[in-house]
């Protein structure tokens, strides 16, 4: 792994999607249970992993630019 701006950006990309993906599934999880404090928490997990998600794909958008 090196410090080049390219790679560190893609590492830093590669690395929150997971999270989020994580997030959602984890979220989604914890929803289908059915216990109303487990749906809460499910719920915001999935809000996390959605707002993970929504600046990833708005910093690709700068990036390109």
């Amino acid at each position: 792994m090196t410090n080049q701006p390219e790679t560190v950006a893609a590492d830093r990309t590669r690395l929150l999607t997971g999270v989020a993906v994580a997030l959602l599934v984890v979220g989604v999880a914890l929803f289908m249970v059915g216990r109303p404090y487990l749906a809460i928490i499910g719920s915001v997990a999935n809000l996390a992993g959605v707002l993970i998600l929504l600046d990833v794909w708005v910093r690709r958008r700068l990036l390109q630019r």
